[in-house]
């Protein structure tokens, strides 16, 4: 079962749908589905350790029949054709972030929380269709009632086929200044049968390098647990 998110595909699918409300002509929205000019680059680094790895950019223009077209060279390891021919489709003025990589971590740059520029605010988010066997729930803790703050959240949202977990995503909140996904932990349950040794495994992963702060040790304890529980209610339709 594949679950990838395309965003190309997604963003012709959106086009495919103003192009309808528009009535435009069937031959020119054919023509204005595609990227008129892609370039691809390999670029070899010499790692520190001495060895060569190769790295790809991505240029794409789309279409320039009323001017300039933007197309900005991209180079990143998870970078992909798809992503950058889905941004070049965008009118000039706006981007598009993906959202693991809208919030900054303070190791990056603690003076700010978001990608954002200071002239920028958010416009829209587009969530792709949920799967059909789509599970999702959020738990928080608190120490008081309903207007304190979390001391510890848990956000799953895991795709099944069967028994098996086909795709997962599990993001902590007060655990870090910025919502943290948990990709250690996402791993461990992908392709298996969700019991109480593999929610345990994951759990486990999700604060494995846990760096606590000398007052909040005990969250480490509390999000294992919290992440656990939720793991195991959510294996079961009906109690997640």
């Amino acid at each position: 079962m594949d679950i990838t998110v395309n965003a190309f595909q997604m963003a012709q699918a959106q086009f495919d749908h103003v192009s309808g409300m528009l009535n435009l002509d069937p031959q020119v929205a054919e023509m204005l589905r595609w990227p008129m000019r892609e370039f691809k680059f390999m670029i070899p680094v010499r790692m520190d350790d001495g060895s060569l790895r190769v790295f790809f950019g991505y240029r794409v223009q789309h279409n320039d029949a009323r001017g300039p077209a933007k197309g900005g060279i991209r180079f990143h390891p998870a970078e992909t054709l798809d992503t950058v021919r889905a941004l070049s489709g965008q009118p000039n003025g706006r981007r598009t972030v993906a959202v693991e990589n809208f919030h900054v971590p303070p190791a990056m740059d603690y003076r700010s929380e978001t990608v954002l520029e200071s002239a920028e605010i958010i416009t829209e988010i587009v969530l792709p269709p949920p799967a059909e066997s789509l599970r999702s729930s959020y738990r928080k803790v608190r120490a008081r009632r309903a207007w304190d703050f979390a001391l510890a959240g848990v956000a799953l949202a895991i795709v099944f086929g069967g028994e098996q977990a086909v795709d997962s995503r599990l993001v902590l909140s007060g655990a870090a200044p910025v919502p943290w996904r948990c990709t250690g932990a996402e791993e461990i349950l992908k392709g298996r049968r969700l019991n109480q040794e593999r929610a345990a495994m994951a759990a486990a992963a999700a604060v494995q390098n846990a760096e606590p702060m000398e007052q909040n040790e005990y969250k480490i304890a509390l999000f294992r647990g919290l992440i656990e529980q939720q793991l195991l209610a959510i294996a079961q339709p009906g109690r997640s």
